[in-house]
């Protein structure tokens, strides 16, 4: 679960497509063309912030109705505990996708240019400082700490690259610790996430409307002895020699007050129905939140290792190969969707 602090790192995080940019366009050389992995990085950008916000809607929903019911307060804490982790992390990844989304796009701006001035490595060396001095302000530790280090020691590295092949290459140790970092975070949101068990949802659910589903509960087991009732006065008739039931005892016999209770059953949909729509919803909600985490995971992994091949395919001069990423990001888009829709 993403500190504040983190959050305020990854926030600094926004400078690295500055510097990396701006490092990789020294030199004339011919450069493939990196849009496709600029388009699908962007796609997983945009796809991330929207399905934690309904996620934790969602969470927090649940908390709240759990808490409303005695008995339920632990499984409630849970629940919001999960909505306050999804609403900080959404947060935090939202920082960091951004920045991928602006690394991508700065390196598909370099792809398209064949040369660049100088003065373009003087002004990475003022994004090393504002990143490294964004560190600083954040008090980071740890993690945070060596990230600063590494930032500072591989754009060293990447000043010396020969060509936008060796520039990529140097960046990514920079970029594939932002995507474990990313992982990681991940890893613990999931295990927050495992704190909250499905069943206390239909539970809390049902004893917010006990009266009304034992009311329901008794009109259908009576309808199903009126069933059988209304059956067995019908059935003899096609016996030979069955006496056939009067057209009184039809009309004033189990068969009028089978046709009550089926009423009354109709209306009760009114309140049960919704209900049992809302735990569905609430349900369907808790699983695809495990699922959007899982994935965002893959995509993160996914992003790391698209990155790393890029340096393969500048040096070949061919076009990057995304059909990883894209299918990671397609997928998550439509666990967002789903949460979204669910929401």
């Amino acid at each position: 679960m993403p500190s504040m602090p983190l959050a305020h790192h990854w926030r600094s995080l926004c400078a690295l497509p500055a510097l990396c940019a701006a490092l990789l366009l020294g030199g004339c050389q011919t450069i493939p063309d990196v849009s496709g992995w600029n388009l699908a990085t962007q796609a997983l950008a945009g796809s991330v912030v929207g399905g934690f916000e309904a996620a934790a809607a969602v969470h927090q929903d649940i908390g709240q109705r759990l808490d409303s019911q005695s008995g339920f307060k632990e499984q409630a804490k849970g629940y919001q505990d999960a909505a306050a982790a999804l609403t900080r992390g959404g947060e935090a990844y939202g920082l960091l996708f951004a920045a991928m989304a602006d690394y991508s796009a700065s390196l598909a701006a370099v792809s398209k240019a064949s040369a660049n001035s100088s003065a373009t490595v003087d002004a990475v060396a003022g994004s090393v400082n504002q990143l490294l001095g964004a560190v600083g302000v954040a008090g980071l530790a740890g993690a945070g700490f060596e990230l600063g280090k590494l930032v500072a020691s591989e754009a060293i590295k990447i000043k010396a690259a020969r060509d936008f092949a060796e520039a990529v290459d140097r960046a990514d140790p920079t970029v594939a610790r932002v995507a474990d970092l990313l992982v990681s975070d991940l890893d613990d949101l999931a295990k927050t996430l495992s704190g909250t068990k499905r069943e206390p949802i239909m539970a809390a659910y049902n004893l917010a409307e006990r009266d009304r589903l034992d009311y329901r509960r008794a009109l259908v087991a009576r309808l199903a002895v009126l069933q059988a009732d209304v059956g067995s006065q019908v059935q003899p008739a096609a016996l030979p020699g069955a006496p056939r039931p009067t057209a009184a005892l039809a009309e004033k016999g189990p068969a009028e007050e089978l046709q009550r209770v089926e009423r009354l059953l109709q209306a009760a949909d009114s309140w049960y129905l919704p209900l049992q729509a809302a735990i569905d919803r609430a349900q369907k909600s808790r699983a695809g939140t495990a699922a959007l985490v899982a994935q965002a995971r893959k995509a993160a992994l996914a992003w790391k290792a698209s990155h790393a091949s890029l340096a393969t395919a500048a040096r070949e001069k061919r076009l990057p190969d995304t059909a990883h990423l894209l299918s990671v990001v397609t997928r998550l888009r439509e666990l967002v969707a789903d949460l979204k829709k669910e929401n």
